[in-house]
């Protein structure tokens, strides 16, 4: 039977206050300074690190505003992640040959682009340490259970790819199965035109549904897994051999992987099957308010679907 996320928790957020992220990035981009040789010199680049705050936006939609404002190539500005949409978030992007002034002209609606200064390299994904999380829930009716459910959470919860990653109609890993089919006209038929990095992210998506479906939460388990892509390595971990048991049954094996038509490969990742938050802080009051930090790619969403389970039963 197939497993879908939990999304109960979205009636307990109000406003997109009360889901506040904030990315901690390498501190290699933030030093003011550089030794060169026996002298210190004052930090400079081709990039400018900016710091990015929205709100109710995709991280895509305001870098195709800032990129339409500057006349850049989309590819000049870096980033180590996206932030979701129905949120306050903070981020970090680096631009590639455009100056402090040009910045602080960018006037963006719901979102501020603040340039903090001059870097030598570009931001990718990877140099993000951890993301930082403020949430408040409103009128959860059993907060006893809430209680119940915090020992738990902060010793570890199930580390699946939140709904985000589904798209609005959680049928993002749709498409990638119909691409990775070779079924190229269906997955456009679903999803519109389909270039290259468009179907990598519902590829992605397929990856993730098969990490999630596999996925056993009822013993915490914080080994490493890999997820299938082109590369190939036996199945040790009873999630890898589930994972390759839902390919199979999708009619598809690694090599379809490498989509030749769109230039497109995919050659997995590895992911812990449980995951820890640390600097964990809760207040069970009205709201509920909540900080703790993850690891780059995990989910905030999959850690309040575990701590509000059951929550009106």
């Amino acid at each position: 039977m197939e497993k879908f996320f939990c999304t109960g928790y979205k009636k307990y957020l109000k406003a997109p206050e009360d889901f506040q992220v904030e990315e901690v990035i390498d501190p290699k981009f933030t030093r003011k300074f550089i030794t060169k040789g026996s002298s210190i010199e004052k930090m400079q680049g081709k990039y400018s690190l900016c710091n990015l705050k929205k709100k109710g936006l995709t991280t895509e939609y305001v870098i195709r505003m800032i990129v339409q404002e500057l006349g850049i190539p989309k590819e000049d500005v870096g980033f180590a992640g996206l932030k979701d949409k129905n949120a306050v978030t903070s981020q970090y992007l680096t631009i590639k040959n455009v100056g402090k002034e040009k910045i602080e002209k960018v006037k963006l609606e719901n979102a501020k682009l603040v340039f903090i200064q001059q870097t030598d390299k570009k931001i990718v994904r990877g140099d993000l340490l951890c993301n930082r999380f403020r949430i408040r829930l409103h009128e959860v009716p059993d907060k006893g259970r809430v209680r119940e459910q915090l020992a738990g959470v902060r010793e570890g919860f199930p580390n699946y790819f939140g709904p985000q990653r589904f798209g609005s109609r959680q049928d993002n890993h749709l498409v990638g199965r119909l691409l990775l089919q070779g079924r190229f006209r269906d997955a456009e038929r679903m999803a519109g035109r389909m270039e290259k990095e468009r179907a990598r992210f519902f590829v992605h998506a397929y990856q993730s549904w098969l990490f999630n479906q596999a996925l056993e939460p009822e013993t915490k388990d914080f080994t490493e897994v890999r997820i299938p892509g082109y590369e190939f390595w036996k199945p040790t971990h009873p999630m890898e051999k589930r994972m390759d048991s839902l390919l199979e049954k999708d009619g598809l094996k690694r090599t379809d992987f490498r989509i030749d038509k769109l230039r497109l490969s995919s050659r997995g990742a590895q992911r812990q099957v449980f995951v820890k938050p640390s600097n964990f802080k809760a207040k069970i009051t009205e709201p509920i308010q909540l900080e703790f930090a993850l690891p780059p790619g995990s989910f905030a969403t999959a850690l309040l679907a575990e701590l509000l389970r059951n929550q009106g039963k």
